[in-house]
């Protein structure tokens, strides 16, 4: 024993050294993990709070260029479109994670793993056709206003 556990153990009482000294014992530190799994999954919620800060800001901006400006552009259009597949894409993404999706491989059955990939092909594409609307709405958006 080094000099610093000799100072720790003085320190302590018998009785805590003694349960100390037991669970150390009893440990395997090449099997124990270092931290605990995160209990629950909170897929659902992330995806809930990310389609209201995307939601309520179209809203807003739709009720402004009709009402106000009384002016759609095809930059709102996009948005709109590109909003509406967000709304399919997200209960993918929650089916995904229930099913083994950001689960480490070692911990999925072979079954597990083919249904996980196979939604994160679903994804990936449905992800592509969401995205370029937002893009290209950016894209107009900012050579309307740069040019």
């Amino acid at each position: 024993m080094c000099i610093i556990n000799r100072l720790c153990y003085r320190a302590l009482t018998r009785k805590t050294v003694a349960v100390i000294t037991a669970i150390h014992n009893t440990m395997d530190l090449n099997t124990m993990p270092a931290l605990t799994p995160l209990r629950g999954n909170y897929t659902a919620l992330t995806v809930g709070l990310g389609l209201t800060v995307a939601i309520l800001p179209l809203i807003l901006r739709v009720f402004t260029k009709t009402y106000t400006l009384r002016q759609m552009k095809i930059e709102d259009y996009l948005l709109i479109l590109s909003v509406a597949g967000l709304i399919g894409y997200s209960p993918v993404l929650v089916v995904a994670s229930h099913t083994g999706q950001g689960i480490h491989q070692w911990n999925l059955t072979v079954k597990q793993f083919l249904k996980t990939l196979n939604l994160t092909n679903v994804l990936e594409l449905v992800y592509c056709l969401v995205i370029l609307p937002a893009k290209l709405s950016v894209l107009i958006q900012l050579k309307r206003i740069l040019l």
